[in-house]
């Protein structure tokens, strides 16, 4: 015989149960991380920096190397612009750089804040009175709350939307007897190719660091290292990545270190849901296709044809994502194309959209357009800052041999 089944009462109690659990639990990352026994991300900043051998050496070539730009822009009394393509690693480094300015000068020597969160908009705040409330400018707020009198170094992350004003940022925390902190605006290199030719930015700015892509070896040793250093104690080793799978990893993730997380989150997650302890072809697959790295790859391989007008169209929907900080509109996109026909646009858009290039959405009369991340990626990538990038890598890997032997050898 079949069992009873439960009376509508204990059949609501055991659901609102099971909601509550999942209230209290959540989805995070940490859902994940513990059914694979990984204490934490191995890219992440707050890790590398307590497990200092994780850092390739590559890695640490680059931030030597900032740190001496840095230090020179500081003794000039100038400032220093960051760029490189997003998932570039940028905000790691930066993380990394500000952690040991403070432990080798003093705490507050160097100082990171993220501009989307902390400088963006205006908040609101209750000035004691009925109804009443103050409008707070964040960045004016940010300001109050820095100890400029020991921030000597002001490291800018996603600074794309705020660098135009970094002349009047500067001029804001000046003050008497105090030097003004060399200021560090991490950007895109779709950001760059705007703010190059500005002459009032130029007169600020001391130099120029550029971050590029990195070998793939680089990428599969940090995942291949991570597994067996970052597992819990008496816990078996799992092979998470069978050959396949950590080629195709590396692979579509173009040599950067922050889509490669993406992508290895993104997995994880699938085959946490999935209940699966290991990453397989088919699990790849359809993560690449779903996130939009399948694409990224025909792009990346000039194996979909994105003529000169559809290219323009898509570095205006990425000028309006990164230095306006906000979705792109098709009105104020088909404004920069004022010499050509609505009909031509209009054509371009719609196998833009039917190649899952872009995505759009409809609110009301309006239209929107956004870019998966790995799109995005890959459209950085082939832009023209690119050759830049590679001029300064070639550059940098030629200087290897003469840094320092204090970054060791992992």
């Amino acid at each position: 015989m079949s069992e009873p089944v439960e009376d509508d009462e204990s059949l609501d109690l055991t659901v609102k149960e099971a909601f509550n659990r999942g209230v209290i639990r959540g989805q995070s990352q940490s859902n994940f991380f513990e059914f694979f026994d990984f204490i934490g991300n191995p890219f992440d900043s707050s890790f590398l920096i307590t497990n200092q051998r994780q850092i390739v050496k590559s890695t640490r070539v680059i931030i030597n190397k900032l740190a001496e730009r840095i230090g020179a822009c500081h003794k000039n009394e100038r400032h220093l612009i960051l760029v490189g393509p997003e998932c570039s690693g940028r905000s790691t480094i930066l993380k990394i750089i500000e952690n040991f300015l403070n432990k080798g000068f003093n705490d507050n020597f160097s100082l990171y804040v993220n501009a989307q969160d902390s400088w963006s908009g205006f908040t609101t705040e209750e000035d004691g009175n009925d109804d009443h409330f103050d409008r707070i400018d964040n960045f004016q707020q940010w300001v109050k709350e820095v100890d400029f009198q020991n921030s000597r170094i002001i490291l800018v992350d996603d600074a794309d939307s705020f660098i135009s004003h970094a002349v009047q940022y500067c001029n804001a925390i000046k003050l008497d007897g105090f030097k003004v902190p060399t200021f560090i605006y991490c950007i895109t290199n779709v950001t760059y190719s705007y703010v190059i030719n500005n002459e009032r930015l130029s007169k600020i700015f001391g130099d120029v660091f550029w971050l590029g892509i990195r070998e793939e070896d680089d990428i599969k040793k940090i995942i291949l290292e991570s597994p067996k250093n970052t597992l819990k104690s008496n816990t078996k080793h799992l092979k998470f990545f069978d050959d396949y799978s950590l080629n195709q990893i590396v692979n579509y993730s173009f040599g950067l270190p922050g889509l490669t997380s993406f992508f290895i989150l993104s997995c994880l997650k699938t085959a946490y849901q999935a209940s699966s302890n290991k990453i397989e072809r088919k699990l790849i697959k359809r993560v690449a296709d779903i996130e939009g790295f399948t694409l990224a790859k025909k792009i990346i391989d000039r194996n979909l044809n994105l003529d000169g007008t559809k290219y323009k169209i898509l570095v205006e929907i990425l000028r309006q994502y990164y230095i306006d900080g906000e979705r792109a509109e098709r009105k104020k996109i088909i404004s920069q194309f004022s010499n050509m026909a609505r009909s031509t646009l209009a054509y371009h858009f719609k196998d833009l959209v039917n190649e899952n290039v872009i995505q759009q959405d409809r609110i009301g009369l309006r239209v929107y357009y956004t870019i998966q991340k790995p799109i995005r990626c890959a459209l950085e990538l082939i832009d023209l800052g690119l050759a830049e990038i590679e001029t300064r890598n070639e550059s940098d890997i030629n200087e290897i041999v003469n840094i320092d032997q204090t970054i060791g050898d992992v």
